[in-house]
């Protein structure tokens, strides 16, 4: 019985990966985000926080207000 069952289940996975394979769009290319959304992908919180992404944390005196700040253009 349990060789009956083994095969059986081979079966039904087999059906199953070639009903994926039937379905599959061949040369399928994914979607690839543009670069100017790199602060949404990754998500927010994950990326290293550099002077080029982040120039605000590297500034000699962080606490001068935004409108007394040189990046205020």
């Amino acid at each position: 019985m349990d060789k009956v069952v083994g095969r059986l289940n081979q079966t039904r996975l087999n059906w199953w990966q070639a009903f994926k394979q039937g379905v599959n769009l061949k040369g399928y290319n994914y979607y690839k985000p543009p670069p100017e959304l790199k602060y949404r992908y990754p998500a927010p919180g994950s990326a290293p926080l550099d002077p080029v992404d982040h120039p605000n944390l590297y500034k000699k005196h962080w606490k001068t207000p935004y409108r007394e700040s040189p990046y205020n253009i």
